[in-house]
């Protein structure tokens, strides 16, 4: 379970780093300018929208001014402007402007406002934060005054316009109120929170017209019928404007208060990401993101990161289009990040694996390579002494002498017999797992049997050997031909390197669905660099080897395999100048039979 928490712990760690980097560069306004270039990219993806048909711009442009003259003009042209709506038939006409000195012609533009009884006016705080109302007799006739002050971002490009500023509501929502007097009512938006303007397209798709055209009579009244008519300058270099669409040249102010008013009748205010959804984005492109990418080949993490880039273009000119606003710069950022930190971490894993199989590869070399030296020197040791012992038998002129050279004839082939056992049995139990072949014996009578001829060898040996058992008469079913190879193994290697008049004690007992067998043998220490390693296939510890008995190093090998084979574990300790194998078997107990004449 450790290994697994690790594991995850791996694969969630680079998305996790980046997430909170993101976050963190978030708070500090590091994306703010990135943002920008992406607000912008994002609205020309879009591409333009068609503007609503109820909007008419009256546009002070340069060809009036070129007529009338130097803005800004006479009260009397406003008059005569409101005198041609008003014979047109138009709903509201809104003023980008301001009306906040006294002119002689105050009264004349009074009069048509009120003959039109329609008309909305603007309202500014100049930089020392006086309010530049309408004068009185003008504002007496207004419908209602609403504010044109702005905020441009670093980019000189307006996104929020404050519903309301001491008390006056923005010049759109006065507009929408006003034509809301005389058709539907027009929803109108909280007052606490900015209004996130959704542009609509440049300054020549809004349908316009020049002032100069339309006081002269050379527009037709019926443009007019029924229009929300907006009135403000669009003429070079006066209150100039830069949006998404228009920068060079720029766009006009009157533009954006049109924009906000289609907004709102529309309803297609931009709708910026909650909180839920920052959280949701960091969670998806960090942590998520990482776990998904990890162990994956370099060019499927770039491609999954370069589609994530496209599906997150794609999906947000999507939303945009259904009027929420989503980051754009940072999830491409944070995609990035967390795929190239993710794609490190891999790298970096994997060149220490292969650093570390490398060290196993070469440590395996050397260990095989020690194997056959072994091995060579073994399997020659008999068959040099089967050659002497033929070449012996040859001059033999007695019995006697026939019955000692055939005897050691006989020992040294099964000695050969054994080693090429060692052999296959370590490479069968590597490469194809052999069926388990279980078996029902009573334990102690079992265990009895196996130590037969290690008695007779301890006691040539002049070393103590002893059988303890807990529940030996019960009866367990399990591969006991497996269990014969371990604990033979593990018997012999204790008559081989245990000392004359140390002592050699087998164990066994039950523990819960398990058989547990270990052997011990005193007056043998193994440095704790080594005991790691005595599994190891080919792995030998000379030093132990004080008779110079020999062997392979497959022995403990096979013992490992074997019990993982029998899906148990074999483990060794040596404490106390006792080196101790201990084996855990999984068992079926079987139950004891009842004599039914005793009860």
């Amino acid at each position: 379970m450790n290994c697994n928490l690790s594991k995850w712990g791996w694969r969630l760690l680079p998305g996790s780093i980046s997430a909170l980097s993101m976050a963190l560069l978030l708070k500090l306004g590091a994306f703010q300018p990135l943002e920008q270039l992406g607000y912008q990219a994002l609205f020309q993806l879009r591409s333009q929208r068609m503007w609503d048909e109820r909007l008419v711009l009256v546009a002070i442009d340069d060809a009036s001014v070129a007529q009338i003259g130097r803005f800004p003009w006479a009260r009397q042209q406003y008059t005569q402007l409101l005198q041609f709506l008003s014979d047109a038939g138009a709903n509201i006409v809104v003023f980008d402007l301001l009306f906040s000195e006294p002119s002689a012609d105050d009264r004349l533009l009074a009069e048509a406002m009120d003959e039109h009884g329609r008309v909305v006016l603007s309202t500014a705080w100049n930089a020392e934060g006086m309010s530049l109302d309408p004068v009185p007799v003008l504002q007496q006739k207004a419908l209602g005054v609403g504010h044109i002050s702005v905020r441009q971002d670093s980019d000189a490009i307006v996104r929020q316009v404050w519903p309301q500023i001491q008390g006056t509501l923005a010049l759109a929502i006065v507009a929408a109120q006003a034509y809301s007097l005389m058709h539907r009512e027009v929803a109108l938006p909280q007052k606490t929170a900015p209004m996130w303007l959704n542009w609509v397209g440049d300054a020549k798709s809004i349908q316009q017209y020049s002032f100069v055209q339309v006081v002269q009579g050379n527009v037709p009244k019926e443009n007019f019928v029924d229009k929300i008519v907006l009135v403000g300058v669009t003429a070079t270099g006066i209150d100039p404007l830069i949006t998404p669409y228009d920068r060079n040249p720029p766009a006009s102010s009157v533009l954006l208060h049109a924009t906000l008013l289609q907004n709102l009748l529309r309803q297609s205010l931009l709708q910026p990401l909650g909180k839920p959804w920052w959280l949701l984005l960091f969670l998806a492109g960090g942590p998520l993101l990482s776990w998904s990418l990890n162990e994956r080949t370099w060019n499927r993490q770039v491609g999954t990161v370069v589609g994530l880039w496209v599906g997150w273009l794609g999906l947000s000119v999507l939303l945009l289009n259904f009027n929420h606003l989503p980051p754009v710069v940072l999830p491409l950022t944070l995609f990035a990040i967390t795929g190239g930190a993710t794609g490190i971490c891999d790298r970096v894993r994997e060149s220490s694996a292969l650093r570390r199989q490398l060290r196993h590869l070469q440590r395996d070399e050397a260990l095989k390579a020690e194997f056959f030296r072994t091995a060579s020197h073994e399997l020659r040791t008999p068959v040099a002494n089967i050659q002497t012992a033929i070449s012996l038998l040859r001059i033999a002129r007695s019995p006697e002498d026939w019955e000692e050279y055939l005897q050691i004839l006989e020992e040294e082939c099964r000695q050969e017999a054994n080693l090429i056992n060692d052999l296959l049995d370590f490479q069968r139990l590597s490469s194809v797992q052999p069926p388990i072949q279980p078996e029902t014996y009573e334990l102690q009578d079992w265990l009895q049997e196996v130590m037969v001829p290690f008695l007779v060898r301890a006691e040539a040996n002049q070393q103590q050997i002893e059988l303890q058992v807990d529940g030996g008469s019960t009866k367990l079913t399990l591969d006991w031909m497996s269990l014969r190879r371990i604990l033979s193994e593990l018997l012999n290697n204790a008559c081989k390197y245990t000392p004359a008049q140390e002592r050699i004690q087998v164990r066994a007992r039950l523990v819960t669905n398990q058989l547990e067998l270990v052997v011990s043998n005193s007056g043998v220490t193994i440095p704790a660099a080594e005991l790691d390693k005595i599994f190891q296939p080919f792995y030998r510890i000379p030093e132990l080897d004080q008779n110079r008995q020999g062997g392979t190093g497959l022995g403990l090998a096979i013992i490992k395999r074997l019990a993982e084979y029998l899906h148990g574990v074999v483990e060794v300790t040596n404490p106390s100048n006792v080196l101790m194998f201990t084996v855990r078997l999984p068992i079926k107990v079987e139950p004891m039979a009842v004599d039914l004449n005793q009860c």
